[in-house]
């Protein structure tokens, strides 16, 4: 049995089996993680690359 993919959420920080993942807005270079809860909750995220915020 193989385990389900875990990323860090770029909001929380948290591990997490249920995110989206997409490429940042502004710069195209950086993927942005982002758990359920954050996502369901608007919690702000920040590009470590070229710093864009979003919602």
């Amino acid at each position: 049995m193989t385990e389900s993919p875990r990323h860090k959420c770029s909001s929380c920080g948290r591990l997490t089996v249920e995110y989206s993942k997409f490429k940042c807005p502004k710069c195209k270079e950086t993927e942005i993680c982002r758990c359920y809860a954050c996502r369901e909750k608007h919690v702000p995220y920040k590009c470590t690359a070229c710093s864009f915020e979003g919602p």
